[in-house]
């Protein structure tokens, strides 16, 4: 039976809690997405944006993208709803992680495996929604949103957290506007939900802008956002005068710097070597506009 999903907004963490524990207080309003408490003989579990996870879990597995199957389902009359989209997932050897509720069902995926999973579901007969998204320049109203997109983005992008770098506390952003040379863009969908940041900074070399962020909701790695968001940057760069973009990028991140290969970016043989933030070993790239 085919099957239409959704990606949620944002980054998703499974949690554990001790079973005698308060069960974790959610949201005061609905949120914009999934927040799941389930308690058991054994164990208190919760499933919610991976920055919303309470500081006393006694394990946090993240990031995990989250996909709704677009219901309502019967819960009586209608059998394998989760199954027929689980199988091709395990069948392409990618973790899932599937919950139902009374109307729907959904599966988390790992985050960095979201364009697989789009693959496989879509080879398997299924439809994964690709929300439509528009760029436009990021306002100070924006700053706490882009704060949570780059924090979760980090959780996918790194293979571990940069020494000194608090997960729990993202990193404040709306200082950036002020910046002199700054070109900040963000692509929101239809709902209003920011689903990926990009911008650009000028040099003290008049001809040489610097690429200081890109990032794009896990959920949407391979939808072909994070080249909209670069070709954004390359126009507002270019009609800024200068002929070049650089660019840091972790040492050990291979989807990115594959991405930024084939963008053109090559290794600057004018890398000092110096690291990144808290240590993080990092490369510089460079190409010409």
């Amino acid at each position: 039976m085919a099957q239409t999903l959704t990606p949620l907004p944002g980054a998703y963490a499974i949690a554990r809690f001790p079973v005698d524990a308060a069960l974790p207080a959610g949201p005061s309003a609905t949120p914009a997405g999934l927040w799941s408490v389930t308690r058991t003989m054994d164990e208190v579990s919760l499933v919610a944006r991976a920055h919303a996870i309470p500081a006393d879990a006694e394990r946090v597995d993240r990031p995990w993208t989250a996909l709704k199957l677009e219901g309502p389902f019967d819960l009586t009359g209608e059998t394998g709803v989760i199954a027929s989209v689980a199988r091709p997932i395990a069948q392409a050897r990618i973790s899932v992680f599937a919950m139902a509720t009374f109307d729907t069902d959904y599966v988390l995926v790992p985050a960095g495996q979201a364009g697989r999973v789009r693959a496989a579901l879509t080879a398997a007969g299924h439809e994964v929604r690709v929300p439509a998204t528009r760029i436009r320049p990021v306002a100070a109203a924006d700053a706490d949103a882009v704060a949570r997109l780059v924090w979760e983005g980090f959780l996918g992008y790194l293979p571990v957290a940069p020494d000194g770098w608090d997960p729990a506390v993202p990193e404040p952003q709306a200082d950036r506007l002020d910046r002199p040379g700054t070109r900040w863009l963000l692509a929101e969908d239809e709902d209003g939900h920011v689903r990926g940041s990009a911008g650009a900074i000028a040099t003290e070399d008049e001809q040489l802008g610097h690429v200081w962020q890109l990032f794009v909701d896990p959920g949407l790695h391979g939808t072909g956002l994070a080249d909209a968001l670069l070709d954004a940057v390359v126009e507002t760069t270019r009609a800024d005068g200068r002929r070049a973009l650089q660019l840091y990028v972790a040492r050990d991140a291979t989807q990115a710097r594959a991405f930024y290969a084939r963008r053109g970016f090559a290794p600057d043989p004018a890398d000092d070597g110096r690291p990144g933030p808290g240590g993080l070993p990092v490369v510089r790239l460079r190409r010409a506009l």
